[in-house]
């Protein structure tokens, strides 16, 4: 005797998946995803679920392109360039996004497809931390937005959020640890550092520019000429899409900073190209006497670290925030590490917004720079500090 029928029916699943559960008229039995954790996006997919079953159809929400995916992804990466660009400006980071969608789904269709993309959720929590994995799901999002912009894809598949208490798997070598280095032994390093490389890049120049200035290595390898700064003067510009955290600024810098980006010049276009300086800074290090655990592991963010921990004496956070280009003061706080230098300059205070021996500027001297630029009133939403903005030539 067959099995009795039974009405069709929704169930959810451990994973937060609906299914449609039931018999058909030939006494076989219904498992079928509906391929969405909202109940009532089931429920409306529900007859279109038991039409095709009974038929023995594969049931289709959404159409999708039969576009390869390599070429899908290849086409996204190129025609959204400007929306998916990374925080350095180039897209390496969606590069990176798109190989590892590419390396899971295989296909067009199963990078649409719900109940794939929550196995690759649980797959890379096997394998990255829970903030790395949201930034993918991010891109994921994004990429289903420009196909269904196109058309090539009729409706937008539901991806899975990150559980808030999510931790994911970190790194086997863990996170770098910073090197804490005092203004004495950064200037060591510096002293020992040789003018040019093997291959002849300012490494000199490039390290004390950023010693100086606090700004990240991708910022100061995407600073260009004329349009960010002209020789001698005493603002530089930091445009929104050479930030990371977009936040384009005229920042003030010293006369140890000028004569490092100065010797750069005459140029025209990038002032000082991207190049990696690891090998001969802990060279350098080791030279100047750091222990060599120390010297192993010294970093070009250390120095930025470090000018922050030496700024950090001042109390002013929302003036550091600023100049080291973080819209909130908490993230500031980060860079700010305590040692014994520190203990002391609470107890014999100085200025440390100069170099060694160097005037501060008057701030006649900054209107009068910023006369010759256009500048308007701008107020942050974060720092909530009015400063001046330039248009240059």
């Amino acid at each position: 005797m067959g099995r009795r029928r039974q009405a069709y029916k929704l169930e959810k699943r451990g994973n937060g998946i609906w299914y449609v559960v039931g018999t058909t008229p030939d006494g076989r039995r219904v498992h079928r995803s509906a391929r969405t954790r909202s109940r009532k996006a089931a429920a409306q997919r529900l007859p279109l679920i038991v039409e095709q079953v009974e038929v023995g159809a594969r049931a289709t929400f959404s159409e999708v392109t039969n576009t390869p995916l390599e070429e899908l992804l290849a086409a996204w990466l190129t025609s959204a360039a400007t929306e998916v660009a990374s925080a350095q400006g180039d897209g390496s980071l969606f590069e990176t996004y798109a190989r590892h969608f590419l390396r899971f789904f295989h296909t067009t269709e199963r990078i649409c497809d719900e109940v794939a993309i929550e196995q690759y959720k649980e797959h890379r929590l096997g394998q990255v931390q829970a903030t790395t994995l949201r930034g993918e799901l991010s891109a994921l999002r994004r990429l289903h937005r420009w196909m269904k912009k196109r058309k090539l894809l009729s409706a937008l598949p539901e991806v899975p959020k990150v559980p808030k208490r999510a931790i994911g798997t970190p790194h086997k070598l863990g996170k770098r640890k910073i090197i804490k280095l005092s203004p004495a032994e950064m200037d060591a390093i510096l002293a020992h550092l040789p003018e040019v490389t093997r291959k002849g890049y300012p490494v000199r120049d490039f390290v004390t520019f950023v010693r100086e200035t606090s700004l990240r290595p991708s910022t100061v390898f995407g600073l260009r000429a004329p349009h960010d700064y002209e020789p001698g003067a005493r603002l530089l510009r930091i445009r929104g899409e050479n930030d990371k955290a977009r936040f384009g600024r005229d920042v003030p810098i010293t006369d140890r900073a000028r004569k490092a980006i100065d010797s750069r010049f005459p140029c025209d276009g990038t002032i000082f190209p991207e190049f990696d300086c690891r090998d001969v800074l802990r060279e350098a290090a080791r030279t100047a006497g750091i222990s060599a655990h120390r010297a192993s592991k010294v970093s070009i963010y250390d120095f930025r670290h470090g000018r922050g921990t030496e700024w950090g004496r001042t109390g002013n956070l929302i003036g550091i925030a600023y100049l080291m280009g973080h819209k909130h003061v908490t993230t500031t706080k980060e860079y700010l590490h305590s040692n014994l230098e520190e203990a002391q300059a609470v107890l014999f205070p100085t200025s440390f917004f100069t170099s060694p021996g160097e005037a501060a500027p008057t701030t006649a001297e900054l209107i009068a720079q910023a006369t010759e630029m256009i500048g308007c009133g701008r107020e942050d939403s974060n720092l909530h500090e009015f400063y001046l903005t330039r248009s240059l030539v």
